[in-house]
């Protein structure tokens, strides 16, 4: 368990940080945010994967099914 002076020595450390080299701290900061963003969406598609797969899945049929209706459709259009 972290104690009360732990905390404020992270703190500072953080803070020094940012005061000495803040290009720095700001591309460490967007790794890290790039890094749980991707857990993310990994965890989201690992938990919604079929859902989407079903979806992709339905709208090909749909496109499907509106070619097979039009190319029957501009062929006796053009009789």
């Amino acid at each position: 368990m972290m104690g009360p002076s732990l905390g404020n020595k992270i703190d500072a450390s953080v803070a020094q940080k940012v005061v000495e080299k803040p290009l720095s701290a700001v591309k460490s900061a967007l790794s890290r945010y790039r890094e749980a963003v991707a857990l993310q969406v990994e965890g989201i598609w690992e938990r919604n994967y079929l859902f989407v797969v079903g979806i992709g899945r339905l709208a090909f049929c749909i496109l499907l099914w509106r070619t097979m209706v039009a190319l029957p459709m501009q062929w006796l259009a053009y009789q």
